[in-house]
């Protein structure tokens, strides 16, 4: 299951690709069902019609649209969580969360974190979930759907530990000070991995940090998910005009090459239910104001 309202396109120059990929990191959704353990590495890139068979079996897309939870204006970050996703947004009072089931689209309120302006990422955990909150990024979309370019941002983060429920079990401000906004987070190597645009953090549950790559020389990284026990980055790179797969090392803290993706434009990376690591372009329409986009595909082997 893939998280995102994904138009399968490839080509364009490479200045228009930089573009694209830049606007898909900083508006797409994270992956659902990165935790799914796989057994075969296999990249399947979907074809442009449903049913395609490509890298293993026939991947089948179905869009559907639903309305976010009463009082959210817009999604920031998501996690899947069974039949049932939990979403972190804006609503006029600030970040909140709220729940959507995948079975009917009907929404639902979670307690709301306090002190924290906005929500940039979740992940699932074994006793619940876990997310990046704090000061608003350098740039978002507010509650009303309205762009927003913030001259100071403040970079004050916070990892949060949440119960089943969605209610806040622990709180630990970042020892350090990074001036990024991230987009995804995992549990990995018992602790977690932040991945912004330019960086890979790891981070212990009291916020300190224990892994830290600087990507700016090397690529944009654009997605990451957890396939077979490993965590699995995708990267931009620009002297290739492609993309590929990285394995990060929870020892070292270090990335070694998986696959050379060719001119695949990799823009997010996950699990399909049957074990299958998928890759989509990075033609990426999502964040609409008001609602949340879920692009269901099944991957058979």
């Amino acid at each position: 299951m893939l998280i995102g309202a994904i138009r399968m396109t490839i080509g364009g120059l490479c200045v228009r690709r930089i573009a694209a990929l830049l606007l898909a990191v900083v508006m797409l959704f994270s992956l659902a069902a990165c935790g799914n353990e796989g057994q075969n590495a296999n990249i399947s890139e979907p074809g442009p019609e449903a049913g395609q068979t490509s890298g293993g079996g026939p991947l089948v897309p179905m869009a559907e649209t639903w309305p976010l939870p009463e009082g959210m204006g817009v999604a920031t970050a998501q996690c899947l969580d069974g039949e049932r996703v939990l979403l972190g947004g804006l609503s006029a009072d600030g970040a909140v969360l709220g729940w959507v089931s995948l079975k009917d689209g009907s929404g639902s309120p979670a307690p709301a974190p306090s002190g924290y302006e906005y929500i940039y990422a979740l992940c699932k955990t074994e006793g619940g979930f876990a997310m990046l909150a704090g000061s608003l990024p350098a740039q978002y979309t507010d509650a009303t759907g309205a762009y927003v370019n913030n001259p100071n941002p403040e970079y004050r983060l916070s990892l949060v530990l949440l119960d089943a429920k969605g209610s806040v079990s622990s709180e630990a401000p970042l020892n350090e000070h990074y001036e990024t906004d991230f987009r995804l987070l995992l549990p990995f190597g018992g602790g977690f991995v932040a991945q912004s645009t330019t960086l890979l953090v790891g981070l212990d549950s009291g916020g300190g940090e224990t892994g830290y790559i600087d990507s700016t020389g090397d690529g944009l990284l654009t997605s990451m998910c957890l396939y077979g026990g490993e965590l699995v980055v995708s990267r931009y790179k620009p002297e290739r005009d492609g993309s590929g797969l990285w394995r990060l090392d929870p020892e070292s803290f270090e990335l070694t090459e998986l696959a050379d993706a060719g001119e695949l434009m990799i823009g997010a990376v996950g699990v399909s239910s049957a074990g299958k690591l998928v890759a989509s372009d990075v033609d990426v329409v999502t964040g609409a104001f008001g609602v949340f986009r879920v692009g269901r595909g099944k991957l058979t082997a």
